[in-house]
């Protein structure tokens, strides 16, 4: 460890998950990111491609695992939640029709349509959640940091 570097004092679920969520922007540029590599590797051909859409898979669900998470603890109500651009819960729905899509199209090796779906719609969803991330901290800070005593 390095003795200097920065060290975040958590004392309570709700600073760790605003903690979380600030790193998840980190965490969505290499899906976004990851996706398009996989988009570029499949239009291509490349030989080391599943093994990549496997680890991507993982972790696209991992996410879609976090945020349900954060979601549920806090109570956090995705019609209520939004932007001027839509609602935390369209976009949730969206990212999981996303991945229900990936399922479908490589279970039936339909390499074309997922490079499609990794190049073009996962990017913008994962993105749709960059801009309503601060929208949910905001929710937990004022509900549950703000009126604790």
């Amino acid at each position: 460890m390095n003795p200097t570097a920065e060290t975040t004092r958590i004392e309570s679920i709700e600073e760790y998950a605003l903690y979380a969520l600030d790193r998840s922007t980190e965490g969505l540029n290499q899906l976004i990111h990851d996706c398009r590599q996989c988009a570029e590797q499949l239009s291509a051909q490349s030989p080391g491609v599943i093994a990549q859409l496997s680890t991507l898979a993982v972790n696209l669900r991992d996410f879609d695992v976090f945020i349900k998470d954060i979601a549920s603890t806090f109570e956090a109500d995705g019609a209520l939640l939004s932007d001027s651009n839509g609602e935390f819960q369209k976009t949730e729905q969206s990212f999981r029709a996303s991945l229900e899509e990936f399922a479908a199209l490589l279970g039936s090796q339909n390499l074309e349509g997922l490079a499609v779906l990794l190049d073009v719609e996962l990017p913008g969803v994962l993105t749709r959640f960059q801009s309503l991330i601060p929208v949910l901290k905001d929710h937990i800070d004022v509900q549950y940091i703000r009126t604790s005593p």
